[in-house]
């Protein structure tokens, strides 16, 4: 409160633009591709398939996890924009038996 009085509205807005501005200036840039996840549970006999996939896309690899089903579930990630595409392929390059299928948010999230 102190600050907003004793320098008034317009004061206070130049004061934190101007450190804003700073901390911009100063700080480093990355560019960061939009993401999407995907979950898909693949058999044993073609786990290579579905790496050389995900390895084609630069997928990044989030959790792996062995079912007692015998699958083995895998989360990934993979940039948005290549989402349909990797969904398609890995399904033509499994004969249908890999279909990775999106994540979506949860409501608590």
């Amino acid at each position: 409160i102190f600050g907003g009085v004793k320098l008034g509205t317009g004061g206070l807005a130049r004061a934190y633009g101007g450190a804003a501005r700073e901390a911009l200036r100063l700080g480093s840039r990355t560019f960061v591709k939009a993401k999407k996840q995907l979950i898909m549970d693949v058999p044993m006999d073609i786990i290579g398939k579905v790496y050389n996939q995900i390895d084609k896309f630069n997928c990044e690899r989030l959790n792996e996890e062995y079912l007692e089903s015998g699958l083995v579930r895998l989360e990934i990630n993979v940039e948005s924009q290549n989402a349909e595409k990797l969904i398609a392929v890995m399904s033509n390059a499994t004969g249908g038996k890999v279909v990775p299928e999106l994540v979506t948010a949860s409501e608590d999230d």
